[in-house]
């Protein structure tokens, strides 16, 4: 009766074991992909950022936080490229501050 007490506290010693280290019934692992394909292809624009998805994993990153992040910076990409249009076509059109050519001159010991 001991020995059978004995191999059964043995048997829920080890089972607790391969539970705690995740081989009792761990997942898959995930599948590896042998190519590579860019995320993001050169140059970004707006919409890349509006259209940008990721792989959604058991140890990623929260999807909410990822879109905010995706949005701003499509907004702010945008603006600095409504901004840079602005101020090419101000110079184009000489709309700019006036601009005089300095001559050089002397210092004062020569």
């Amino acid at each position: 009766m001991e020995w059978a007490i004995v191999v059964l506290a043995v048997g829920v010693i080890g089972i607790t074991v391969l539970v705690a280290q995740g081989r009792g019934g761990e997942m898959p692992p995930e599948p590896v992909s042998d190519s590579y394909e860019p995320l993001i292809p050169d140059p970004i624009e707006p919409a890349t950022l509006d259209e940008a998805s990721f792989a959604v994993v058991i140890r990623g990153y929260d999807m909410r936080q990822v879109d905010e992040l995706l949005a701003r910076g499509a907004e702010e990409l945008r603006e600095l490229r409504r901004e840079r249009d602005d101020l090419r076509a101000e110079l184009d059109a000489g709309a700019g501050p006036e601009v005089r050519r300095l001559e050089p001159q002397p210092a004062d010991g020569e």
